[in-house]
């Protein structure tokens, strides 16, 4: 029942105030969203909460703070988020998305129909992803980061070994043994 006072009391103790200014001068004290279609987020139905302007504003404002609980539920900091991040973790996302389409035609031939659109479309966008990612380096960028972090690590790893006082036949065996053990580690 939209707008019983019971709806009222919730979103007064839940969220924030419509805000808006009322004739008198004084901020409305409504509910954020309160008789409108998003509830707890912008102006309430009395201030033109249901107008299409408000009702964009409304959903903008929710999105917004659905995306800041995601993004700590999650435990991202959205000042890490860089655009080369973005583009492989697209590149990364439609390549599961054209695996996932070619398998499902594979097992269900009958689905081709339906998916051959959208399959062909998901490539192309793949492709497209790619090549702005080649475009802008991104890759040769990931290969001097892996390089420099390797040349740090086997600079501690040397330290370690030298710290250790190795007798000239564990000196021998150590390059295999940090060899072989790096060699196992999971690729991340």
């Amino acid at each position: 029942m939209e707008g019983s006072t019971s709806d009222l009391a919730n979103l007064v103790a839940v969220r924030p105030r419509c805000g808006a200014n009322k004739s008198d001068g004084t901020p409305c004290r409504n509910p954020a969203g309160y008789g409108t279609t998003h509830p707890g987020y912008g102006r309430c139905k009395r201030h033109y909460g249901n107008t299409p302007a408000h009702q964009r504003a409304g959903a903008r404002e929710q999105i917004r703070d659905e995306a800041r609980k995601l993004c700590e539920a999650r435990g991202i900091n959205p000042d890490d988020v860089t655009p080369e991040r973005v583009m492989l973790e697209e590149l990364a996302r439609s390549y599961a998305m054209v695996n996932y389409l070619e398998e499902q035609t594979d097992v269900n031939a009958a689905m081709w129909p339906d998916w051959q659109s959208v399959l062909l479309a998901e490539r192309k966008h793949q492709m497209d992803v790619a090549k702005v990612l080649v475009a802008a380096g991104i890759a040769d960028r990931q290969v001097r980061i892996i390089e420099a972090q390797a040349q740090v690590l086997g600079i501690a790893i040397r330290a370690i070994l030298d710290d250790l006082k190795l007798t000239p036949e564990q000196q021998h065996m150590a390059p295999m043994i940090v060899r072989q053990h790096l060699a196992e580690l999971p690729a991340a």
